[in-house]
């Protein structure tokens, strides 16, 4: 046996290593001066001078009588033909780390530093292993006709964790509700009004440049083949949607289609999509390399890429190419905070512009606000088809931002995707003298607003200080408003827990002066105030609440991101557990103190957000994770697993 190659997959052959992601080291072995299959071949990992602290692989091998195995079609397809180890979180830390392997040991605990040695039954490898930020997603349950989404936000993101070039996703949560969405004969505008105010709710949270909002939609909510969008633009955007479902990855696959064309990627040929990449690789949008599926990492599966096809597809089944997942990666990898600049820049005013261009004119649902942000929010020119200017009383353009717009995609009874509409959001310098706001396409001019000379007043009347808020109960917030032009008035009502740090939505572009809020949904605070926002369709004014109030706290909410229900697992295998939580309050929860795990049957397994296990005794395990935030709130979750002997495990299911 003679060890020819070492090869670390993640996600995709070949794709570029993140730190604490769980990586599989697969080992080549040829064999020599024999012509039939060499069963049950051993092996032992270390890393570099730690010897005594090796690991064996997840299962014996039975290697093939090829000489040179690495990149041979039948050695690669079939991971039974080589030796695969999974590499504790503890070897896949920032930096790079040297793996020594040997096969078949006999001999002592030892590094073979001889020549001969390393070209026969050892080999080593040295690998890097790069740091990656958090991905940040706030996950919206988007509630249609009374229907709200049955999927578990575990069951949604754990695709996008388990394929994207991350190894942890900072999820929170929010709600918000529609009535009179038509996914079936008004496809188009339906997804428009669910992307808009999920924009909306992001800029107004602070329109940080580091989160994305998805909205979750019930896959019973009557739809037609479209099941989801998001901005499929050159310029980097912020909200995404799709149905989900509970059972099976289907809402995970969908999210991370569509948070991937926020992040600027576009469709990949096959299915008819709109909007293609026309250097996508291969043809037919198959990948390009070989997959992994570690969803459990004691028993990986093989990813054949001449039957998959890539994430960005509308074909099925899909996984990440290497072409896609290298893009990703390198947007992680160089993304900046675009949207915000740096502390002490000051402020200056900002146009928010948000919309739909449908067949060559704009619709403006939204009115577009005039508000204060840091000076350099944004102030690039942009690069699209369509443009939108600040022009004076003369027509002098005193500005121009270029963008493209998020096209929402409708299925025809052909299946062949057909864009009707288009949804655009625009954060642009305000500029002193401007008269009209202007959106033209090439030379047309498809849209124009006056700039009134009026400005509007608005009153914030309840609350207004003093009061107290229990945590499950519906609060009436008040205010009255007029401007002297005489023009409709819209409001936006935001709510801050710490006395005007941080502010989030509560209700977006609503025309009556009264809103009833769920005080379950809102973070506590002891300084608590309200504001309203109302504008004029271009001119903006606002009051906040005159003193504070306040809001009781609530517990977290935790989740159990590996092991996924159901799962079975060899005794003496490797169990990944995962945990995630996240807190109204103390947002996503990182202290791995506070996590606390146990199971049914061999009770305390121990405390941190990750932990792996391959001592659980036989049987079935209710696993249960608690979590307990900076108020002293304490929530757990439970999932089950089973553990046995493989010939064992059709009886033990039907218990």
């Amino acid at each position: 046996f003679v060890v020819k190659g070492m090869e670390f997959v993640q996600v995709v052959a070949g794709g570029r290593l993140i730190a604490h992601k769980p990586t599989l080291l697969r080992v080549y072995v040829g064999v020599e001066n024999s012509d039939s299959i060499e069963p049950n071949v051993n092996a032992r990992l270390w890393l570099y001078g730690h010897p005594r602290d090796w690991i064996v692989p997840l299962a014996r091998a039975d290697l093939l009588p090829i000489a040179d195995p690495v990149g041979d079609p039948a050695v690669e397809g079939d991971l039974s033909r080589t030796i695969n180890f999974l590499l504790p979180d503890s070897w896949v830390t920032p930096g790079r780390h040297t793996f020594w392997v040997q096969i078949n040991p006999t001999a002592p605990d030892r590094e073979c530093r001889s020549t001969r040695c390393l070209q026969d039954n050892q080999m080593q490898q040295a690998a890097t292993f790069h740091d990656a930020k958090p991905f940040r997603v706030k996950m919206y349950a988007v509630t249609v006709d009374g229907i709200s989404p049955s999927a578990t936000r575990e069951e949604t993101y754990r695709w996008l964790l388990q394929t994207y070039p991350i190894y942890r996703v900072e999820v929170t949560s929010g709600s918000t509700s529609f009535r009179g969405l038509d996914f079936v004969g008004d496809s188009d505008s339906a997804w428009g009004r669910v992307l808009r105010r999920l924009a909306w709710r992001w800029f107004w949270q602070g329109a940080d440049a580091e989160e994305h909002y998805f909205g979750m939609i019930d896959e019973t909510v009557p739809h037609n083949a479209t099941i989801g969008t998001g901005y499929r633009a050159s310029r980097r955007r912020h909200a995404a949607a799709g149905m989900v479902r509970p059972g099976d990855d289907w809402g995970g696959r969908t999210m991370a289609h569509e948070v991937a064309h926020n992040l600027t990627r576009r469709h990949t040929p096959c299915g008819s999509p709109a909007n293609v990449d026309p250097d996508y690789p291969v043809p037919g949008a198959f990948l390009d390399a070989y997959g992994i599926d570690l969803a459990n990492p004691a028993t990986p599966r093989y990813v054949d890429p001449n039957s998959t096809y890539d994430i960005m597809s509308y074909c099925d089944p899909v996984w990440p190419s290497l072409y896609t997942y290298n893009h990703l990666e390198d947007w992680f990898r160089t993304s900046a905070s675009v949207q915000r600049a740096s502390a002490g820049a000051g402020e200056r005013e900002y146009l928010v512009a948000v919309g739909v261009i449908a067949n060559g004119r704009v619709r403006t649902e939204d009115p577009f606000y005039r508000v204060m942000l840091p000076a350099g929010t944004d102030d690039e020119q942009g690069q699209g088809e369509y443009a939108l200017e600040l022009r004076n009383a003369q027509g002098q353009v005193l500005f121009v931002r270029y963008f493209d717009v998020a096209q929402t995609i409708a299925m025809t009874s052909a299946g062949v995707a057909s864009g009707t509409e288009g949804v655009f959001q625009e954060i642009v310098p305000w500029q002193s003298g401007t008269a009209r706001v202007v959106i033209r396409h090439g030379t047309q001019e498809i849209f124009s607003a006056k700039v009134s000379a009026g400005v509007p007043q608005v009153t914030l009347l309840s609350p207004n200080g003093g009061e107290h808020w229990p945590p499950y109960s519906e609060q009436t917030i008040t205010w009255t408003a007029s401007d002297s032009d005489g023009d409709p008035l819209y409001y936006t009502v935001l709510y801050s827990p710490d006395n005007g740090t941080t502010w989030s939505a509560i209700a977006t572009n609503i025309t009556a002066t009264t809103t009833t809020v769920d005080v379950a949904a809102l973070p506590g605070g002891d300084a608590a105030r309200i504001r309203v926002v109302a504008s004029d369709g271009v001119n903006t004014a606002r009051d906040d609440s005159d003193g504070v109030f306040s809001v009781e706290g609530k517990p977290p909410e935790a989740m159990i991101i590996s092991p996924a229900p159901g799962t079975v697992v060899v005794s003496g295998a490797p169990l990944r557990l995962e945990g995630a939580a996240t807190d109204l309050e103390d947002g996503f929860i990182t202290d791995d103190t506070l996590f606390q795990w146990t199971s049914s049957v061999a009770g305390e397994l121990g405390v941190g957000r990750r932990l792996t296990l391959d001592d659980l005794p036989p049987g079935r395990h209710t696993l249960t994770l608690a979590v307990t935030d900076s108020d002293g709130f304490t929530v757990a979750t439970s999932v089950e697993v089973l553990v046995g002997q493989r010939q064992y495990l059709p009886v033990a299911l039907q218990k």
